[in-house]
């Protein structure tokens, strides 16, 4: 199982801004830039997120230039948010890990459970394929999402084995950003004589707050998750409670493994490896 974990194939095609084939998306999943974006199928909650970041940043850059003062404060919260912007992108468009199902199965009804090489496939009965281990069917993608953590509205996509370390760093920059907004605007509002005319700087402020401590108990719970190498469905459903992970390998190992390794090849891009060995 470990073993498998820690595979990563030798075929860089997937690592490519290949085109996805029209035919291998079969879920809700839409396909974008010719084939090489592959977001959800629903994109409100994105444009609500999109909406909040750039707002407290504008509100933000508008009260330091209306004051005409401290303009370097501008420049990080701006700074931040391009990268946050790249991040939540990368997130949103890339194949989270999208195993293909099969079209034409010789069998719809057939073992539950396959051992091979000691590694369990399970079966799945809407894709007619064996799912790898870890993987998970999403119904809202209606795709099978190899290593499946969950379904983010706020990125309008599956967060799975191939854009979880994205997900990670927008997450962690979010807070990073929006604790800076938030004292920033507090050090600045009593600087001044009153707050008739600072409003942009409350709004902010206020925004930044209520985001704190919801992305801050998020990056929090995904720390853990890294530093266990489990999934958010897999601690959810209390997988491991009554038996040992078998893919963790340390704190130190996991967090390398999940965000500073060699990133799979997409499925969904042609490849010479064969599906099943992935």
């Amino acid at each position: 199982m470990r073993e498998y974990e820690n595979h990563v194939d030798s075929d860089w095609v997937g690592h490519t801004c290949g085109s996805i084939p029209v035919p291998m998306v079969t879920g809700t999943n839409r396909l974008f830039c010719g084939g090489r974006c592959i977001p959800g199928n629903d994109f409100s909650y994105l444009v609500g997120a999109q909406v909040l970041i750039l707002s407290s940043v504008a509100a933000f850059v508008y009260g330091i230039v209306e004051e005409s003062r401290h303009f370097v404060l501008a420049a990080i919260p701006i700074a931040l948010m391009l990268v946050q912007e790249g991040l939540m992108l990368s997130t949103a468009c890339m194949d989270p890990g999208i195993v293909p199902r099969d079209p034409y199965p010789v069998d719809v009804n057939p073992d539950t459970l396959l051992i091979r090489s000691g590694v369990a496939f399970k079966w799945c009965r809407t894709c007619h394929i064996y799912r790898p281990p870890r993987t998970k069917h999403c119904p809202v993608c209606d795709n099978c999402v190899d290593r499946f953590d969950h379904h983010c509205p706020w990125v309008g996509t599956c967060i799975g084995r191939r854009n979880y370390r994205y997900f990670f760093g927008f997450i962690c920059v979010t807070l990073i950003n929006s604790i800076f907004v938030l004292v920033t605007s507090i050090v600045l509002l009593l600087e001044t004589d009153g707050f008739n005319h600072q409003w942009p700087w409350i709004m902010s402020a206020t925004i930044s707050a209520l985001a704190v401590p919801l992305v801050g108990s998020l990056v929090l719970y995904h720390i853990y998750l890294v530093a266990t190498n489990k999934t958010t469905n897999e601690d959810l459903n209390k997988v491991y409670e009554k038996e040992e992970n078998p893919f963790t390998m340390g704190c130190y190992e996991d967090g390398c493994l999940l965000l500073c390794s060699r990133q799979r090849s997409s499925r969904l891009v042609p490849s010479s490896a064969p599906i099943q060995s992935w």
